[in-house]
């Protein structure tokens, strides 16, 4: 699952935003994103990276992917490589579930685009980033599991 690197020629970034509540929508608020936008651009500003689009989500709850209009296009821009990189803040803003993650960053990666968690630390550009994004992402499915787990007892127990 290793995209190639994007070299100094191919410097066309995707920015994706999640907002999980309506008041994200509010662009005046000193919003999360707001806030997640400028700390990207500043980012992508910092490494020479022409920004193609940025793509936001407002007040959207929910992992299926349906409900997600942006991130829909987001994936067919990518479909047709309208970019070389996709940059989020947290990798959870494109999706808490792990196996939609994959398979989102599994369709970035088919289509030699790199992908990037700034907050994270998660890149698919180096060997080293993508070990790193499995164990990132094995431990935050066994997190999940053992959360939902939780749940469910306390649920038998007192429910």
């Amino acid at each position: 699952m290793l995209a190639r690197a994007v070299t100094d020629q191919f410097k066309k970034v995707a920015i994706y935003v999640h907002g999980n509540s309506v008041e994200a929508e509010d662009k005046n608020s000193g919003s999360y994103v707001k806030d997640q936008l400028e700390l990207i651009r500043e980012w992508c500003r910092e490494h020479g990276y022409e920004v193609y689009k940025e793509y936001v989500d407002y007040g959207i709850r929910g992992n299926k992917p349906n409900t997600r209009k942006t991130l829909e296009e987001l994936i067919a821009d990518a479909e047709t490589r309208s970019f070389n990189m996709v940059v989020v803040w947290k990798a959870k803003d494109v999706s808490r579930r792990i196996l939609q993650l994959c398979n989102t960053i599994g369709v970035f990666y088919s289509n030699n685009i790199t992908f990037r968690s700034i907050s994270d630390s998660i890149e698919t550009e180096t060997p080293t980033g993508v070990l790193n994004f499995h164990m990132m992402t094995a431990i935050a499915e066994y997190d999940s599991n053992s959360r939902r787990k939780k749940k469910l007892r306390f649920v038998r127990n007192y429910g």
